[in-house]
């Protein structure tokens, strides 16, 4: 194996079977408990950008931060909580509990913080029917 100063070259062995799929756990008062977050895989990363660009065109609400939560959250096993079906369930939950996980979810998948107000942005006003004074 070859060293560069920035460590060890590594070969495709290594870099495809490499554990890197980090989850940490975040508490959730709100909810009574911890809810583990994990990285999204390239393929999840790619789907859930997809989906909100679909939803963007439709002009439907992005529900960016129920939608981030439920591709990332996890069981003890590591199995997604929530579906795609879950994220409008997820957005009528504590906005202080969905952006808890939020923030921890987007760390961990280095979204920086200029992707997260650009989704924000691009998001089309809410529409399913549901006013303020409900």
């Amino acid at each position: 194996m070859s060293t560069h100063s920035n460590g060890t070259y590594l070969t495709r062995e290594l870099a495809i079977t490499a554990d890197d799929i980090q989850r940490i756990d975040v508490s959730v008062p709100e909810w009574g408990g911890v809810i583990a977050v994990r990285v999204m895989t390239a393929l999840e990363r790619e789907q859930y950008e997809t989906m909100l660009n679909e939803q963007q065109k439709r002009g439907e609400t992005l529900n960016i931060r129920a939608s981030l939560v439920a591709w990332c959250a996890v069981d003890a096993h590591g199995k997604r909580l929530f579906s795609a079906d879950d994220i409008a369930a997820l957005s009528t939950k504590s906005a202080v509990a969905v952006n808890r996980l939020f923030d921890a979810a987007r760390i961990l998948n280095a979204m920086t913080s200029d992707e997260a107000n650009d989704m924000k942005k691009n998001s089309a006003p809410i529409s399913n029917g549901v006013s303020a004074s409900d």
